[in-house]
């Protein structure tokens, strides 16, 4: 039995720790360099190539105004704080059970909880036609019709 098979490896690098060989036979902290500068190598190589036009599905531009918009709708809730154990709405002090969150952010009680009770600044029409556009996928025709 050789106790190089069974037992750890120095490090590919040599800096006197051990390797493993899930990690290409180095120890962790040169394994984490060699990612970072593989990362950095790569980044470089692709700035130095010419930027294509990419074109962008229905369902990305849709994902990226939905990414837009929750960033917008962070940055007011931050301007607005508000206290998360009272209602938006009429300011009354609940219990964590008795409060109902909002897809507009806020909590409500049990009387402003629908949003046509409260100033709701959710767009569900907006909502459902991303939800539409990303559940259903694009059904084409064969391109040979006479295929069987």
């Amino acid at each position: 039995m050789s106790s190089s098979a069974s037992g750890p490896s120095p490090c590919a690098n040599g800096c006197g720790f051990f390797g493993s060989p899930g990690t290409m036979n180095l120890c962790s902290v040169c394994f984490a360099n060699h990612l970072h500068d593989a990362a950095a190598s790569n980044k470089t190589a692709e700035a130095v190539l010419p930027q294509e036009e990419k074109a962008l599905t229905e369902a990305e531009m849709m994902s990226k105004i939905e990414h837009e918009d929750w960033v917008q709708r962070t940055k007011k809730a931050k301007e607005n704080p508000f206290y998360s154990n009272r209602c938006a709405e009429c300011f009354k002090k609940m219990g964590l059970a008795m409060l109902f969150q909002c897809r507009c952010g806020k909590s409500y009680c049990l009387n402003h909880r629908n949003s046509e009770a409260h100033h709701c600044s959710f767009d569900y029409q907006r909502a459902g036609v991303i939800s539409i556009i990303r559940n259903n996928p694009l059904v084409e025709a064969d391109k040979l019709r006479h295929r069987i």
